[in-house]
């Protein structure tokens, strides 16, 4: 069921963290419109809503049906448990795991993965773990991935527990490396208010 909202507002990203707020609106989900500049990969409109709204927010980009993807490649942060939003987006990707019957593999700390795994329920899902620790690295596994696989990056905002510098090169590895394959960016919910 879509509930339609019209909103006049001073412009697009504040009309929508607006209306978020006022709807208690957990979840964003937008397609990725890249700008012309390399220096703003997301877009305006995705820049600036990212620092109006602190809502767990998605930004897409498909290359193929989503039924044709073989695998679901989640790339996790150090830390990302700590942060406010983890199990909502966790429980978002056990679902798709679960309902979707397509293979989950999981790239996260050995703590992240401790966590998680402290956390699975008798309704287990198909995940796979694999331990990586140092996001510097994340250019050569953006070199393996396989046509068909979607790439789930959880970011963070700047300055928040989860933040690791690389997270600076994502836009240029993407561009690089994914041109063929789907990919989401995921911005949890983070403690505190946005800057």
């Amino acid at each position: 069921y879509l509930h339609e909202l019209l909103r006049y507002d001073v412009n697009i990203a504040n009309a929508i963290a607006s209306v978020a707020r006022e709807q208690s609106i957990t979840d964003i989900v937008m397609g990725l419109h890249r700008d012309k500049s390399p220096a703003i990969f997301l877009g305006k409109i995705a820049g600036d809503l990212l620092n109006e709204s602190n809502v767990t927010t998605y930004i897409y980009k498909p290359t193929q049906p989503l039924a044709t993807v073989k695998r679901h490649i989640f790339v996790i942060p150090a830390e990302a448990e700590k942060e406010a939003g983890f199990l909502d987006w966790l429980r978002k990707i056990r679902n798709l795991a679960r309902n979707s019957g397509i293979k989950i593999v999981v790239y996260a700390s050995q703590e992240t993965l401790r966590y998680m795994n402290s956390l699975r329920s008798k309704r287990q899902a198909d995940i796979d773990t694999i331990l990586f620790n140092d996001w510097d690295r994340l250019q050569e596994l953006l070199q393996e991935l396989r046509t068909n696989d979607c790439l789930w990056l959880v970011m963070s905002r700047r300055e928040r527990i989860s933040y690791q510098p690389a997270m600076s090169r994502v836009p240029v590895y993407l561009d690089r490396y994914l041109g063929r394959n789907s990919f989401v960016l995921i911005y949890p919910v983070q403690a505190g208010d946005p800057d």
